[in-house]
């Protein structure tokens, strides 16, 4: 398998390869026929010079010290008479053999042999100037050789520099990925990865993985927390059925002796059914789909009163009310009275004395639930942990309290299905206050 860096210094180096190919062929191009160019216009120079001192009468081998002939040819006729050149006797012939073989237009430059030459007329005067091809082509492959040797040090600086960027923005993710070789060998979900500081996404990944594995260690301590619990909770209406039934075998019971083994296996029985119901209702909210529709609000919170009244006058508990009428809310009849239901029990649950307050009211964008009580409340650590699922407050007292605590994250589930905001605040042995708030119909 091919490593990101692998990938990523393969794509680089082609796309500065061929950045540079471009661009040397661009470069090689316009120098060469820059080159060309410079090589005509100086010959178009001398050949001003020339007429110029052709026009003064000066003497003609003062040419050579005004003219830069290196390279060059020069031949003035006079009525078809040599009357100067720069070359020797030999060159001379060879090229004049080669000049007139050619019709020349005027200010033309035309290709002859090795030269590049251009005829021009003045007066009696008759005036080639030409530069050798070769010089030209060899000026030509000097820049050709220099644009790539240039170009081919930029490509292997850059190269260089872009193996060392890459192998440096790259290492945090193999520092990463070690990390998380080195946690599937360990069974340790404590361990974290390494924070890398480097500000950009690879931290961002890191601490979203640290999250994430902090979420599965709660999560998984939470499920061995459940299993204790449930473990706890199941087992003990289950050990006071069986003891109960091997008490009415082991002896003749009397008949009212019999009703009453019989009402505390309900009584058992009924607990169990509670604890499963709970359990299948945590399931059915993680998959089911639920349907919004039109409910009344301040019609569901008289019902859960009516269902929890008789718990209220047993414990003594003043029942404060503050409810509008026809609040019309869009969630579910079901899930909305199971919420209320268990904040409703809950409060009563944790209060021994004193009061429990119902609110309920709507303003233009907005309805409210809210229920106080003047229970044992709760610290701020725990009201930042009692949504979790198994959670229990105060785990010294739970001993007493019955549930496993799974109440609060149904609560919490549903509102999170209906899109309802829920807030809690609570202080210790002063009691507690949950609020829910709907958003109305427009």
């Amino acid at each position: 398998m091919k490593s990101i860096k692998f990938k990523l210094f393969t794509a680089f180096s082609l796309a500065l390869f061929l950045i540079l190919f471009f661009l040397s062929i661009f470069s090689i191009h316009f120098f060469t026929q820059n080159q060309e160019n410079e090589a005509i216009s100086k010959v178009e120079k001398n050949l001003i010079i020339v007429n110029q001192t052709l026009a003064s009468n000066k003497r003609l081998d003062l040419l050579y010290s005004q003219l830069d002939l290196k390279e060059q040819f020069l031949f003035i006729f006079k009525d078809n008479k040599l009357v100067f050149t720069n070359e020797s006797e030999h060159e001379t012939k060879e090229i004049l053999e080669e000049l007139r073989q050619i019709n020349f237009s005027s200010s033309n430059f035309i290709k002859v042999d090795d030269f590049v030459v251009s005829k021009n007329k003045y007066n009696e005067f008759s005036v080639y100037m030409g530069i050798e091809d070769d010089y030209i082509e060899e000026r030509n492959e000097a820049i050709i050789s220099s644009i790539i040797t240039m170009n081919s040090i930029i490509f292997v600086v850059f190269i260089a520099f872009i193996y060392f960027i890459i192998n440096k923005t790259i290492r945090p993710l193999k520092d990463i990925l070690n990390d998380v070789k080195n946690l599937q060998k360990g069974n340790d979900l404590s361990k974290r990865l390494k924070s890398n500081n480097t500000k950009d996404e690879f931290e961002q990944l890191t601490n979203s993985f640290n999250e994430m594995l902090e979420n599965i260690e709660k999560s998984v301590e939470n499920i061995k927390q459940f299993s204790s619990d449930a473990s706890h909770e199941l087992k003990t209406p289950l050990t006071i059925i069986q003891g109960e039934i091997e008490l009415a075998k082991s002896k003749d019971l009397k008949q009212d002796e019999f009703y009453e083994v019989l009402n505390k296996l309900d009584i058992e029985q009924k607990k169990l059914q509670d604890i499963i119901r709970n359990f299948l209702l945590l399931a059915r909210l993680d998959k089911e789909a639920i349907k919004k529709e039109k409910c009344f609000l301040d019609t569901l919170v008289f019902e859960c009163i009516e269902t929890n009244l008789d718990i209220l006058e047993k414990k003594g508990l003043e029942l404060k009310l503050d409810i509008q009428e026809a609040l019309e809310v869009n969630s579910s009849k079901k899930y909305l009275s199971i919420v209320i239901n268990n904040l409703l029990s809950n409060a009563i649950k944790y209060t021994n004395e004193g009061s429990i307050s119902i609110k309920a009211n709507k303003n233009e964008h907005f309805t409210f639930f809210e229920i106080s009580d003047t229970g044992i409340g709760m610290d701020k650590k725990d009201t930042s942990m009692i949504f979790e699922r198994f959670y229990r407050v105060d785990k010294a007292r739970s001993d007493f309290k019955d549930g496993i605590g799974i109440g609060l994250s149904i609560v919490k589930r549903v509102c999170e299905r209906f899109n309802i905001s829920i807030k809690v605040e609570s202080k210790l042995e002063k009691g507690s206050k949950f609020s829910l708030r709907f958003t109305n119909f427009h």
